[in-house]
């Protein structure tokens, strides 16, 4: 938000002062931020009340413009809402103690890496990416493992060659969620945490459970990497004979997307039902770029992204998007629930700008006249 004004005024006497020399200036200008960080721009002549919007911008919007550069110049800039201040920020760790989890920036920088050149296709493919990589690096621990535990043992056989993606078809990702959410992270504190404080970490940072799995020693002693492979697979035996008794005796027909699932409640659908959208089977999960926060009691879907968007700067007509559950909030509109399917999939519909795409596509037409 900016405020311009033509007329010069003099700022309070207490208030601080700073004095920039800027090339272009005409006459002396005075900026203003006041106590909610508004700037307003004093200037005798519209020239150098845009030239100071323009130091302005400089001053407050460094990260923008250098988003835009990185653009300009066909580089990236990934950020999933993780802790992303460099250690010699002067802000570094005095803004916030809690962040998202940093793995799914790391899955959207390793996918935009592997690619120097994109179609739109390619970003809406990730916005839909549901590989796992804390999946990843706990698969590659327990693949030496071997256990005459009968839970453990077929557990260990279903994950064997996973891909390590979340998709609402497999039974593997079924077992993992169970595992890493459930008795891993359980197992993992009664071994490490101070018992006095057990009942107020009813989970522990999942970060920080892939380093103590990664670096035994160090969390767990001299013998650590005895003691957590034995955790890795008690606690594996545990969560494969839960999600048995989920999904039935038969691993090859488990599905993640049978317990995992999205439903778009509606506020009045306890008097009418049919206003909510769903449930649908949903893949993904906490630590995907499509991402899914799920309830682990009742697998209940409650936070992800509704809306997607891909837009083609050359060619604005090839831009992509979607929406959840549809463009309507009125339940008696047929576009009220008309893209959940294709959101549920990771289908996109034309997002068209030109008039002449917007013709070729009318659906309907409505004239405003003056009364």
């Amino acid at each position: 938000m900016l405020a311009l004004a033509t007329a010069p005024a003099a700022a309070a006497p207490e208030t601080p002062r700073t004095v920039h020399r800027v090339a272009g200036l005409e006459r002396p200008v005075q900026l203003v931020v006041d106590k909610w960080g508004v700037p307003h721009i004093y200037a005798l002549t519209t020239n150098d009340a845009f030239l100071a919007q323009g130091f302005n911008a400089a001053r407050d919007r460094l990260f923008q413009m250098d988003l835009w550069l990185r653009k300009g110049t066909g580089r990236f800039l990934a950020t999933a809402n993780q802790f992303n201040i460099p250690a010699d920020h002067p802000l570094y760790r005095k803004l916030s103690h809690e962040w998202a989890d940093p793995t799914r920036h790391q899955r959207i920088s390793e996918v935009l890496r592997s690619k120097p050149k994109s179609s739109v296709a390619d970003p809406t493919a990730l916005q839909n990416d549901q590989l796992s990589i804390p999946a990843r690096r706990l698969l590659a621990l327990l693949a030496p493992l071997t256990s005459d535990n009968p839970d453990t043992a077929a557990a260990l056989k279903v994950l064997k060659g996973w891909n390590h993606v979340e998709g609402p078809e497999s039974g593997q990702a079924a077992l993992f969620e169970n595992w890493f959410t459930g008795p891993l992270g359980r197992y993992f504190l009664y071994a490490a945490a101070p018992k006095e404080i057990l009942e107020w970490l009813p989970i522990p940072d999942h970060q920080v459970l892939l380093d103590a799995m990664e670096n035994p020693v160090k969390w767990f002693g001299p013998d650590g990497a005895r003691v957590r492979d034995q955790l890795l697979l008690d606690s594996l035996g545990e969560a494969f004979a839960a999600t048995k008794q989920q999904l039935g005796a038969d691993p090859a027909k488990w599905k993640w997307g049978t317990l995992q699932h999205t439903l778009f409640w509606h506020p009045m659908s306890g008097s009418e039902p049919t206003f909510n959208v769903g449930p649908f089977p949903k893949g993904g999960s906490w630590h995907t770029v499509d991402l899914s926060y799920y309830l682990t009691d009742s697998y209940r879907q409650v936070g992800g992204a509704t809306f997607r968007m891909v837009l083609d700067v050359g060619n604005w007509d090839a831009s992509r998007v979607v929406n959840a559950p549809g463009q309507s909030g009125d339940p008696r509109s047929p576009g009220y629930r008309a893209l959940a399917e294709k959101w549920r999939t990771g289908q996109y519909f034309p997002l068209v700008y030109s008039r002449a795409e917007v013709e070729r596509n009318a659906a309907q037409r409505i004239t405003l006249l003056p009364a």
